[in-house]
């Protein structure tokens, strides 16, 4: 593992692009991933775990479980992505999310988000390249979108969809019309 991640020529040219882009050194543990992130702002240090530290290097899935102003499930989904990063799973959740929303018809929607990197891209405007045509489209039938960062270990019932999807081959995606039976109770976001 330490050779793939910080010695063989394709990832050493990846650290050296990003080091390049954010102003450090080539890591060589993760210890130093650690260090380089110190003092960095919240987007960069999440980016930057979520590449070092939270499995991307095997199966992804996405999911998302939609809720009504209530709290009451109105649907889920989850899918299998294959081999990506966490970002890209968390991007790609908001992307199907959105399009699920305008399948429903839905005008108002809140996007309760645990990655702070995709929170970040998507409030100011700068979406990642390959899903503008896609988000724009969904622009086009939300008349309102907001944004909201929620803690992962509070949402704990959204963060079981990916888990499910990981199980998935790439590309299938399992809609749900209801609560799905392996998610016990929905949390509660008031606490």
């Amino acid at each position: 593992m330490d050779h793939i991640l910080w010695e063989c020529t394709f990832n050493t040219n990846i650290w050296h692009w990003l080091g390049g882009i954010f102003c450090f050194l080539n890591p060589s543990s993760f210890e130093d991933v650690l260090k380089f992130a110190k003092g960095k702002s919240s987007a960069i240090q999440e980016v930057w775990y979520n590449c070092a530290f939270k499995g991307n290097h095997g199966n992804a899935g996405l999911g998302f479980v939609a809720r009504n102003d209530k709290g009451g499930c109105l649907g889920a989904c989850s899918g299998g992505l294959g081999i990506a990063t966490n970002y890209l799973a968390e991007l790609m959740a908001l992307v199907v999310a959105g399009e699920w929303a305008v399948k429903k018809r839905y005008g108002n929607i809140c996007f309760s988000l645990d990655s702070k990197a995709v929170l970040l891209a998507f409030s100011n405007g700068r979406k990642p390249w390959i899903v503008v045509n896609i988000w724009n489209n969904i622009r086009k039938h939300i008349s309102r979108i907001t944004f909201i960062h929620s803690y992962r270990e509070i949402n704990f019932s959204a963060d079981k969809m990916p888990k499910q999807g990981v199980l998935l081959a790439r590309g299938t995606i399992i809609y749900y019309e209801d609560k799905p039976n392996f998610l016990n109770q929905l949390e509660s976001e008031d606490g």
